[in-house]
């Protein structure tokens, strides 16, 4: 087996020395076996949840709580808009993860952070924010009152989490402020948008004052980052573009939207035909890697069909366009069910962000980009 093991290895290594890509084709393929790929991996999962994803190391890893409530939104939009004509239902499979996230939540309203068998089985705003966010859009569609409870749950236990100065700490990773978690700050206005309870309102306005306070001249963030306040992986960099992008619209606040047009900017910097956008900064916007992570890509694309949906900035969904066709050269076209579909986390396949994976998070937010390119294009 093990032999068997280092031959597929090997074969993808090849694939990524000899440059090797996958035919680009229409958007709606790309998406169908992306989808059905994380069908699959929910199946592999060994709960209702999904699996963090599949190693050609170690195989399927156990559900990340996190991706689980982040798929319910993009299962749902599939579901509404690109599935009627093909005799499945995923709005069932994204019911079937909603109800065991809800089986889960603790007393507290909280959700567990990440991996649930991980030694880190610990309550997490972030994660719990996430949820929410996926919980509110399957509620809006079901109208389902065990939805509704678990969604109160989690948005009182965000408002008795923060801080008096607008920040989260307690039962943040590390024990640390995040600039980063003004997406629950997205997931609060969302809850507001639905019950017009002023306190979720109140909250995560707190929360953005405090991020916002957080920027330096250069539009950098302190305590982007959940270890380091002098440098921070892109990944966390967009998350708060995007959150203060959804946040002002929320509120009706251009000047809180724009500021996800100041980080943009500055990394537009780095926009080039050759796709090699750093992919880690310093405090001073200098690249500190030259790996590509594709959930990283896929999360840019996103963020720059966002920004065009908004601001109809063309320039940026040219460049969504261009990463949208990376990422599906990279995508995964094998008669092996455990990868079909997927998306590598790392190009090349040994690279430094969980090398020879394929976590559902990347395949994720790829669908959530073909769903905005096609919303958008």
């Amino acid at each position: 087996m093990s032999k068997i093991k280092n031959l597929r290895i090997f074969k993808f290594i090849l694939k990524d020395i000899f440059n090797k890509k996958t035919v680009i084709s229409p958007n709606k393929f790309h998406l169908k076996k992306a989808i059905e790929w994380l069908q699959y991996a929910c199946s592999c999962s060994g709960d209702d949840g999904i699996s963090e994803g599949y190693s050609l190391l170690d195989g399927w890893k156990v559900s990340n709580l996190e991706v689980s409530g982040s798929i319910i939104s993009t299962l749902l939009e599939y579901n509404k808009v690109y599935d009627l004509c093909n005799g499945r239902n995923y709005f069932e499979l994204a019911k079937g993860i909603a109800d065991w996230l809800c089986s889960i939540q603790f007393k507290s309203g909280a959700f567990r952070f990440r991996i649930i068998d991980d030694e880190g089985n610990k309550p997490s705003v972030f994660s719990t924010g996430r949820i929410l966010s996926g919980l509110i859009d399957i509620y809006e569609e079901s109208k389902n009152e065990l939805y509704m409870s678990a969604i109160i749950k989690a948005g009182n236990y965000l408002v008795k989490k923060i801080q008096e100065d607008g920040s989260w700490i307690e039962q943040c990773y590390d024990n640390n402020v995040h600039s980063f978690n003004i997406m629950t700050s997205w997931a609060l206005l969302k809850l507001y948008k639905l019950n017009g309870d002023i306190k979720y309102k109140k909250t995560a306005i707190s929360n953005v004052y405090w991020t916002y306070k957080q920027k330096r001249r250069n539009f950098w963030f302190s305590n982007t980052a959940p270890n380091f306040d002098d440098s921070s992986s892109l990944q966390y960099i967009l998350y708060v573009a995007r959150g203060f992008l959804e946040c002002g619209l929320i509120l009706d606040n251009d000047s809180v939207s724009r500021v996800a047009l100041d980080i943009v900017y500055v990394l537009s910097q780095y926009f080039n035909s050759e796709m090699n956008i750093p992919m880690v900064f310093t405090d001073k916007w200098y690249s500190l890697s030259e790996d590509c992570y594709s959930a990283y890509i896929a999360q840019l694309s996103v963020l720059l069909l966002r920004l065009y949906e908004v601001y109809d900035i063309r320039k940026y969904m040219v460049y969504a366009l261009r990463l949208n066709d990376y990422l599906k050269s990279i995508q995964i076209m094998n008669k092996k069910r455990n990868i079909d579909g997927a998306i590598k986390d790392s190009n090349p396949i040994w690279g430094g962000y969980t090398p020879f994976t394929f976590s559902s998070i990347t395949t994720n937010v790829f669908c959530d980009a073909l769903m905005f390119e096609n919303k958008c294009y």
